[in-house]
């Protein structure tokens, strides 16, 4: 009796220790992403910087609060990043092009619902897998594929939000993604990379 008393006082001191990290860290995640989205939008015509710029943001946050200084696997990081940006593009480009969703979205000044969700599904996967594979050590792999695949539909739903934000507050250059979409998909990616290992580190602590 007593000792089941101690277990449950101690997961209860676990979930307060996690929701004070979250407290502590959550802003700092917030300003790093808010700053690499105003970054990657400005340079989106120019290939793989937006991926990058975001790779390194979410990298520097991990290696100066979570103490995750590995150079292999923050290099592995940000070249996932990297690569996710190109990949998402081309593989909306690629379905809307083919005519699943009706007309091709070339020359409208909105980007359809369909195609933001769509790339930040593909964005958020890559990210979010490679993610806790790199840095969430305690996941065994079911679990690691679980929260890439939850990890992509929250992208995709991020990829929504933002579009029905910037349709809310104005128009974009046509032709551009969203700085809106920017800031809520990558803010929101890396809230749930976030989670993700703070999860697993209160199961090192536990263990």
């Amino acid at each position: 009796m007593m000792l089941a008393r101690r277990h449950t006082e101690f997961a209860l001191e676990g979930e307060s220790l996690s929701l004070h990290r979250i407290a502590l860290k959550a802003p700092a995640l917030i300003a790093m992403s808010l700053a690499s989205a105003v970054m990657s939008a400005r340079f989106q015509a120019r290939g793989i910087i937006s991926g990058t710029v975001f790779g390194i943001a979410i990298a520097l946050y991990l290696a100066v609060f979570e103490g995750r200084r590995k150079l292999d696997d923050s290099a592995a990081f940000v070249f996932a990043c990297c690569v996710s940006w190109p990949v998402s593009r081309f593989v909306t480009q690629a379905i809307m092009f083919s005519g699943v969703f009706g007309a091709s979205p070339l020359g409208e000044s909105i980007f359809p619902s369909c195609a933001l969700f769509i790339g930040g599904s593909i964005g958020a996967f890559i990210v979010m897998l490679v993610g806790t594979v790199l840095y969430a050590e305690h996941h065994s792999r079911a679990e690691t594929w679980l929260v890439a695949l939850l990890g992509s539909l929250g992208g995709g739903i991020l990829g929504l939000l933002g579009g029905w934000l910037e349709h809310a507050v104005g128009q974009h250059p046509e032709g551009t993604i969203p700085v809106a979409v920017f800031a809520v998909w990558q803010v929101g990616v890396a809230l749930m990379l976030g989670f993700v290992l703070i999860r697993d580190n209160k199961r090192i602590v536990s263990s």
